[in-house]
């Protein structure tokens, strides 16, 4: 199993960064482009929910960025030190509620759910830890 850390903080230029690192670690393991795409789009998504939300003040915060590449699959797990959020407690929303509920929460989560096979989470040592777990099947 071949594992990737990468350390950044809130501020919002570090997603793209960090996804074109993601892009192309996968991409040198030989992973399909739409496997890529949508492991990508979830992670970016995942990591605009915690500068979105996570944080009450404009401090600097460190998020660690964990990609293990499975023999099956894919799994990235994102740490933050940000305000407890379990996404796995988000009711499910179907795709009519998404698109015509103007204002409506979740849709993000909802965006993630279908994007990975998997969204695990914990509480660790006052951090959120959310694992997203795409396979290649």
């Amino acid at each position: 199993m071949e594992t990737h850390d990468f350390q950044l903080t809130n501020d919002p230029a570090c997603i793209p960064t960090l996804q074109g690192r993601l892009q192309a670690i996968l991409q040198a393991s030989e992973i399909r482009p739409r496997f890529i795409s949508a492991l990508n789009l979830a992670v970016g998504e995942w990591l605009e929910n915690i500068l979105q939300h996570a944080y009450d003040d404009q401090a600097s915060h460190p998020i660690l960025v964990q990609c293990q590449i499975l023999p099956d699959g894919v799994a990235v797990q994102v740490t933050d030190d940000g305000r407890r959020f379990n996404p796995c407690s988000v009711p499910e929303m179907d795709a009519s509620q998404a698109a015509t509920t103007p204002g409506a929460g979740g849709r993000g989560i909802h965006l993630i759910r279908n994007l990975v096979d998997a969204v695990e989470y914990q509480w660790l040592n006052q951090r959120n830890v959310v694992r997203l777990v795409k396979h290649l099947n």
